[in-house]
């Protein structure tokens, strides 16, 4: 007995000591930074399954094969691999800059832009209720919201205003044709798995309107397996939320239908010359339904298709004035709009093409009883569509030079009661050269440049050559990168043709940019990982349009420039685990007028309005087993209501905080999730945009049932 307690301590002491001997690496989603779970590696003959939290304990540095479903296998040489993390790639990414694989050692591509993908499952995990409180974590980006819940919800991507920020889903642009730009707060974050934030100015991440940079939704793929997901919520005045998803596979098609209701009163009081006045006129419906398949012809080949809805109903007030203007708050806001995608994707052992043909349809109603116009009382209705063909596809001429590149064609019409009939037709096509000039891996250092061209063309406008150039160097954990470009901005239907006021002769928007960006990622000493990221961002708007008073009536027209520039910093923070996680993202850049528009002008200088010289994000979680925890805070600096800057005219600057609490257990393959969070939880009384309060503090609890894989 007594020499086998002695055995069973050496052989204790030995698994010690070899642990602590061992080197650890991390795998992970190379667009997420994730941990992976199921990934295999195969050392010589033997092979092993890692865990949830992607970590590799290995003792010596032989040459690894690390392989997962979906994802590129890579083979890396540790005896030459001086990082700790191993990065995969999905195969289902549409990235247009993909290094190219021969060559990347099992290290991140080196991108030449500052870009964000988020997992906004994990948004709703944590409690956040639509896409545009999810993205207002992210540096360089600032939600212009105009209420609670349900109200309009903008977005301001490095400075540039909603019209100049591009919104995809899946690879298929949905600004509003009339508007230019797109309520985020429409977005819910139940169809969509993913959104990919691609700040600056680059003209391969999408076409018109993405002068501040593009945001690309990802809609939830079908699965191969059943499965459903069930959730509830209720939260502080009156608002609810009901969603059902499944997965539905059928004789080998993949099928996935989701839908969602949400609605809330948002009859919360705010405070005016003494009295409590409640708000009115900003109840709100929706309902949202998504209906994704897909059918894999083999391991390389697939085709589906993609219908998502859209239809909405509620308040239009406007801004607060006080309790007399309160109750004059009756202009009622309808909408319905659709997206109806049919696509093709080949993934050859080099190359890729993808192809897709889209209808989308927007129609909005809107009444505003107490405004007359001819004797009769303003009813406006729109109905607007566009289709369109993209085609894109990538390859690789040599092992380190790889080619991307793309064709687009739509068609857009416009039924309005105020702007009239119209149709334009546009097209676009791009080239994109990713060269890696340099590649040690003994160093696991290597050097990229990439030029580009995108070309855009509008039948009523013409042919705009949009160039661009960057370059990437990567030494270890380090990355560092430079871009320079040029887009532009097609002037909306409104612009060109509203009545009264619309000016056909109006000029695209031109902007040139650039970027600089320094980041470093590593585990370190096995027990916390880093990641930390920077970049400095500059880019000049001319042809800027914007609505002026010309006697009695509103126009747009081309002014002077804007030049926006700032720097972004995001540093994240994590056991290897992620039991704990914190993170800190800052912001501090300006828009301002650049030019003059006449003599005398004295607001060449002044920053924009609405947009905050400085913000912080903050968040801090924890996970306990069953238990999970977390505060989220947010910083804004003063803004300017106007373009003078005048000092009476501000907003003040203003800190809110959140916490939510979860509880997660599975029985008998049911995973149950109970959440409770409560935001603004120090109350604060605070607008975003002046006449629009903000909801005071609000407790929200939320019920999900799903099935457990």
């Amino acid at each position: 007995m007594k020499m086998n307690r002695i055995f069973n301590v050496i052989i204790g002491i030995t698994l010690f000591t070899g642990t602590l001997t061992a080197e650890v690496y991390r795998i992970c989603d190379m667009w997420t930074g994730l941990p992976l779970d199921s990934v295999q590696v195969i050392i010589d003959r033997d092979s092993l399954t890692l865990r949830k939290d992607g970590l590799l304990r290995m003792k010596g540095k032989p040459t690894i094969l690390v392989q997962r479903t979906g994802y590129f296998p890579i083979r890396v040489d540790l005896s030459g691999f001086s990082g700790k993390i191993i990065f995969l790639e999905p195969i289902s990414s549409t990235e247009p800059i993909v290094v190219v694989r021969e060559a990347a050692s099992g290290q991140r591509p080196v991108l030449p832009a500052h870009i964000t993908r988020l997992r906004l499952d994990q948004n709703r995990e944590h409690g956040f209720g639509h896409l545009a409180s999810a993205l207002s974590q992210e540096s360089g980006i600032f939600i212009k919201s105009y209420g609670g819940a349900g109200q309009l919800q903008t977005i301001a991507l490095r400075g540039m205003s909603a019209e100049q920020t591009q919104v995809l889903l899946d690879g298929v642009p949905v600004n509003n044709l009339q508007l230019g730009s797109v309520d985020l707060g429409q977005f819910d974050l139940y169809s969509i798995a993913e959104a990919e934030i691609y700040r600056g100015g680059s003209a391969l991440f999408g076409g018109s309107g993405s002068i501040g940079g593009t945001v690309n939704l990802r809609t939830t793929a079908p699965e191969k397996s059943f499965g459903y997901r069930l959730n509830g919520s209720l939260a502080s005045f009156g608002n609810r939320e009901f969603g059902l998803a499944l997965q539905i596979p059928l004789a080998g098609v993949r099928q996935s239908i989701s839908f969602l209701n949400q609605s809330g009163v948002n009859n919360y009081s705010v405070s005016s010359e003494g009295q409590s006045v409640p708000l009115q006129n900003r109840d709100f419906s929706r309902q949202i339904m998504q209906y994704r398949t897909e059918y894999a012809v083999n391991a390389d080949f697939r085709f589906g298709a993609l219908l998502h809805a859209i239809k909405s109903e509620g308040g239009s007030p406007k801004a607060f004035l006080g309790a007399a203007g309160e109750e004059a708050n009756r202009a009622r806001l309808s909408g319905d709009q659709t997206l109806l995608q049919v696509y093709t994707h080949w993934q050859g052992r080099s190359g890729q093409i993808s192809a897709r043909a889209f209808l989308r349809n927007e129609w909005m109603e809107y009444r505003d009883p107490l405004l007359n116009i001819g004797g009769a009382s303003l009813h406006s209705r729109h109905f607007n569509r566009e289709s369109g063909f993209i085609l894109r596809g990538r390859y690789p001429v040599h092992p380190r030079l790889l080619i991307n590149g793309g064709l687009e064609t739509s068609r857009q019409e416009i039924q309005s009661s105020e702007a009239g009939r119209h149709t334009r037709r546009r097209t676009a096509g791009f080239v994109l050269a990713d060269w890696q000039i340099y590649h040690n891996p003994d160093a696991s250092s290597e050097v990229h440049l990439n030029a580009s061209l995108r070309t855009e063309a509008y039948s009523d406008f013409p042919v705009l050559l949009l160039p661009g150039i960057g370059a990437g160097y990567r030494i270890g954990v380090f990355n560092a990168y430079l871009s320079l470009g040029s887009n532009y901005r097609a002037p909306s239907f409104n612009d060109l043709y509203w009545q009264p006021g619309g000016n056909p002769h109006l000029l695209p928007e031109r902007s040139i940019f650039g970027e600089v960006g320094l980041s470093y990622e590593n585990l370190l000493a096995d027990v916390v990982y880093l990641r930390l990221q920077a970049a400095y961002y500059t880019n000049r708007v001319t042809n800027l349009i914007k609505w002026l008073p010309v006697g009695q009536v509103w126009t747009p027209q081309n002014i002077g420039q804007v030049l926006s520039r700032g720097i972004e910093a995001d540093a994240r923070l994590a056991t290897p685990d992620d039991r704990y996680i914190l993170q800190v993202k800052y912001t501090r850049g300006s828009s301002r007028k650049n030019k003059a528009d006449f003599e005398g002008d004295r607001t060449v200088g002044n920053q924009l309005p609405y947009l905050p010289d400085e913000q912080v994000n903050l968040s801090l979680q924890t996970n306990h087993g069953l238990f999970s925890a977390g505060v989220n805070g947010w910083y804004s600096s003063f803004r300017y209501t106007t373009l003078l800057n005048n000092p009476q005219s501000i907003l003040p600057s203003v800190s809110v905080w959140r916490i939510w609490l979860s509880f997660d257990t599975v029985l008998y393959r049911q995973k149950l999730t109970l959440l409770f969070h409560i935001d603004n939880l120090f109350d604060q009384s605070y607008q975003i945009i002046s006449g629009y309060p903000m909801p005071p503090r609000q407790y929200g609890i939320r019920l999900e049932l799903a099935l457990d894989k």
